[in-house]
């Protein structure tokens, strides 16, 4: 009681004391910024990488799996976790970036603090609230939750530096270990900002530090590495395979010749450092979010003339070396949004001297209204540029629609028959957690009626079309033959059900405000009622199986990730999965103090 107690005296005083000021419109950008990001997470469509990781987290709790095949596991963890609290949306597969990439505008804010005053933070503050890069990347990706994590590291080591007190060296160690459990380049962070303090700091600063909590601080971070070192650990030892990050860094034969297939792997992580063509999104800030990178690039210049050194050299260190490794990991642009919440940094440091040498004008107040009122048009306008990011940030993708659909009308024993033209990571996540097939299989499927071992039940059955002839795969629409086979089999459907459920959405287009695209028919979902033998579905949900994980996690025992324990390695196991499980907290004590930091101690 005296928790909550204190929270609302502190609340209240948030919202009325004169000192507050700051705070109150640092909680407004918080809300702004958490509504648009919530317009992208119920609207926008999602790539086909995404949509594995949106399908391969339902399940993987049961599975006790230490990691998985490509990331780490805390985001697969954490978003089953509400999986099986709020249901299957697009909304709730999101809620990790939407949750963390809001909070990155509070840690922007105390990150500037710790080099500015709170003027020139919530400068900064305001131009993470906007971004448009940085509001689209709220879908089925790590990244967000990645920069909270490390970020949220730099800020607590850069608070311990100045205080010398353990705890913010705690807090440092558990955001950057959480930064290791969430996805692979969280390395090149942790290892630019130590370049940071070895560059900038002077000897002594580091050198008193003690060597306990040095040894403490590594072995920390060493432990939240331990779910990702066992899980490779024990599939090397029974299926000689590591996992596909570790094995573009250590080459494993067995390894290679398993993902061969996979785009990219034929080059190593050391080979695509010295391949130029890797270094392409040098100019992505631009492209994505000019006024944010002209304001960043003058923000640059100016901390430049006035010699504000410790600034810039974090700001140059967290940008141009996270930037080669990671076009070394994956140039794909989804991986380098660092660069926007780095650019807001010396954006707000312009916005703030802008303001300041125009605090003597005669109608400060006024001219001040207008150019914000001027800067939230361009950015709103630049809300549209969708380069990077899927489409459909104000109106409800096709995706999102045909999932919410399913979510809300498919019951627990109904089956869905979805289209071959529909991309695989596309029906997998759109299924979860019902029953399915393919449309090329379920004659088969069907067959098993005329022979049953039990009385068919009249069943709902749901056939999902695609109507552009090719959604997902990029290449199937070229393939006439294939096409008219698919066409085929969905005709005698048609007539079953004349009056199907249609989902429209827009085309792709570059600027969403500036060309809107013309409005089509994507899917149509047909619904007959059929008998059917309930004991096929064991079968197709144990047959159905992508990117190397079956369906829900029901049947592993054939997957080369697949690995079993006894004695002593199973105490071991035991042990990295409790801690795993513990690490799924402490995300939440970092948001409350940084809460607490930001809007409930006294302005010093």
């Amino acid at each position: 009681m005296k928790f909550i107690d204190s929270f609302v005296n502190s609340f209240f005083l948030l919202l009325f004391d004169k000192n507050k000021k700051i705070q109150r419109i640092l909680f407004l950008l918080v809300i702004i910024g958490f509504i648009l990001r919530l317009i992208a997470a119920i609207n926008l469509d999602a790539f086909a990488d995404d949509m594995i990781y949106a399908s391969q987290s339902a399940g993987i709790l049961d599975s006790g799996y230490l990691s998985t095949h490509s990331n780490p596991p805390l985001y697969f963890y954490f978003t089953d976790i509400f999986y099986s609290i709020l249901g299957y949306s697009p909304l709730v597969s999101r809620i990790a970036p939407l949750i963390f990439g809001t909070f990155l505008i509070i840690l922007v804010f105390l990150l500037m603090k710790e080099f500015f005053d709170e003027r020139l933070a919530l400068a900064s503050a305001f131009f993470v609230t906007f971004s448009n890069f940085l509001i689209r990347m709220t879908f089925s990706e790590q990244t967000l939750v990645l920069l909270f994590f490390c970020f949220s590291g730099i800020y607590f080591s850069l608070t311990y530096l100045k205080k010398k007190t353990f705890a913010p060296l705690i807090f440092a160690a558990i955001s950057f270990g959480l930064g290791l459990l969430t996805k692979y380049n969280a390395p090149f962070f942790i290892f630019a900002f130590i370049i940071y303090i070895f560059l900038f700091f002077k000897k002594e600063t580091y050198k008193e530090i003690p060597k306990k909590q040095i040894f403490t601080f590594i072995a920390l971070l060493a432990l939240f590495a331990l779910p990702i070192i066992l899980f490779n650990i024990f599939i090397y030892n029974q299926n000689q395979i590591v996992d596909v990050y570790v094995s573009r860094v250590i080459p494993v034969e067995k390894a290679q010749i398993l993902f061969s297939g996979l785009a990219g792997q034929d080059q190593s992580f050391f080979d695509n450092l010295l391949n130029p063509a890797m270094y392409s999104n040098y100019s992505l800030v631009w492209h994505t979010d000019f006024l944010l990178c002209l304001m960043g690039l003058v923000g640059v210049l100016l901390a430049f003339i006035k010699k504000e050194n410790k600034f810039l050299l974090l700001f140059i260190c967290l940008l141009i070396i996270p930037f080669f490794l990671q076009s070394g990991g994956s140039a794909l642009q989804k991986h380098f949004a660092f660069m926007h919440l780095l650019f807001a940094l010396p954006a707000g440091y312009a916005l703030s001297t802008f303001l300041k040498k125009i605090s003597s004008f005669k109608y400060y107040k006024i001219f001040t209204f207008f150019f914000f009122l001027f800067l939230l048009i361009l950015l709103s306008f630049n809300l549209g540029v969708r380069e990077g990011t899927p489409e459909n940030l104000f109106q409800k993708s096709a995706t999102s629609q045909l999932k919410e659909f399913i979510s809300e009308t498919v019951k627990d024993k109904d089956l869905l028959i979805f289209d071959n033209r529909i991309y695989t990571s596309k029906i997998f996540w759109f299924a979860i957690p019902h029953h399915f097939t393919t449309i090329d299989q379920f004659n088969q499927i069907y067959g098993l009626n005329k022979n049953p071992s039990s009385s068919p039940l009249l069943t709902k059955v749901h056939f999902i079309e695609c109507m552009i002839d090719d959604c997902g795969w990029g290449w199937i629409h070229e393939n006439k033959e294939f096409n008219q086979s698919i066409e085929n089999l969905f005709s005698n459907i048609r007539v079953e059900d004349p009056f199907p459920k249609i989902i429209k959405s827009r085309e792709a287009v570059t600027h969403e405000f500036k060309s809107p695209g013309t409005e089509r028919e994507v899917y149509r979902i047909y619904t007959l009622t059929l008998p059917i033998e309930q004991r096929v579905y064991s079968q197709i949900d144990k047959s159905n199986k992508f990117y190397f994980v079956s369906y829900l996690y029901l049947n592993e025992e054939d997957s080369p990730f697949h690995y079993s324990n006894s004695g002593f390695l199973k105490q071991i196991e035991l042990f990295g999965l409790y801690f795993l499980y513990l690490s799924l907290l402490l995300p939440f004590y970092l948001l409350y103090l940084l809460l607490k930091e930001t809007f409930f101690t006294e302005n010093k």
